[in-house]
């Protein structure tokens, strides 16, 4: 026991291989806490200012925390970084299609106020874990890009709900806000997380932090590609399935390469693919999957 002792005095009281090894220990840390880069200045060095220039026009305003978790995560999960910043591209409707509003005690970003027909999935869905200011009413759905006209029982945003009261145009509902604030959609964030998919994750979290949120983005990413790759694709065709699974899904995406289908049959819109391979290019950049 050393009671009574000063540290110095308690230093000197060491063996001295104990002090070798204490020294060394802490030389080492000093020298990590020095050299070490911050994330940040890492990806910075990453991304030359031109590029920076052309994706901060990829998100909405005051969201380019995305542009860096995408960098950070994508490379630190084998997942090409411009292969999500160009799904951000998209997924966020060219960076002004996003919503303000809350949920969570959170002020969230959304989009995807389209009209869902309430299957008894759904409905259990609902029920265990309910979309912010959806209601389940009778509504008429007209078609929208490859989605069918649907005419019934479905699950509404609010965001929808209030620009019906209001007597606006209904099809100004499926499009940004239709002037009505505080909107919450299916799809949270750039990244468009689907409520059904992910609702879990953007409770705790992953609905307004960026870094939560691109992880789950690639862990969407690294399951397509592993289901796709399954499928036997592979190369460009791989790439481009990667691509449109993101907002389809990996099994209507395997079926329709396996009939000779165009992709732009199974996104929600024609030009999905090209549209997020356009952001690589306007970098001069491939989007690579290994």
């Amino acid at each position: 026991m050393h009671l009574g002792l000063t540290i110095r005095e308690r230093w000197y009281a060491l063996p001295r291989s104990q002090q070798l090894l204490i020294g060394g220990g802490a030389a080492a840390l000093l020298l990590f806490i020095l050299t070490r880069k911050p994330v940040r200045s890492a990806v910075s060095a990453a991304i030359s200012e031109a590029e920076r220039a052309i994706l901060k026009g990829v998100v909405a305003g005051g969201q380019e925390a995305y542009i860096d978790a995408s960098f950070v995560i994508g490379t630190r999960d084998g997942v090409s970084p411009y292969l999500l910043m160009g799904t951000l591209f998209i997924e966020s409707g060219f960076g002004r299609m996003l919503t303000k509003g809350t949920a969570f005690g959170q002020t969230v970003y959304t989009g995807d106020f389209i009209p869902r027909p309430a299957t008894a999935d759904r409905d259990a869905f609902m029920a265990k874990n309910p979309l912010p200011g959806a209601k389940r009413v009778y509504w008429e759905r007209p078609k929208l890009g490859n989605l069918a006209e649907f005419k019934g029982d479905m699950w509404v945003p609010a965001h929808d709900l209030r620009v019906a009261a209001a007597g606006g145009d209904l099809q100004k509902a499926y499009s940004k806000n239709g002037g009505v604030a505080g909107g919450v959609g299916w799809g949270f964030t750039p990244w468009q997380l689907d409520w059904q998919a992910f609702a879990p994750a953007l409770a705790a979290g992953a609905a307004w932090e960026p870094e939560k949120a691109t992880a789950e983005a690639v862990k969407l990413m690294k399951a397509n590609i592993k289901t796709l790759k399954a499928k036997g694709l592979s190369g460009p065709t791989l790439v481009k399935g990667v691509i449109a699974a993101y907002n389809a899904g990996a099994g209507r995406v395997a079926s329709a390469v396996a009939a000779g289908k165009d992709l732009d049959t199974v996104t929600a819109h024609p030009g999905y693919v090209a549209k997020v391979m356009s952001v690589a290019q306007k970098v001069g950049k491939n989007i690579e999957i290994a």
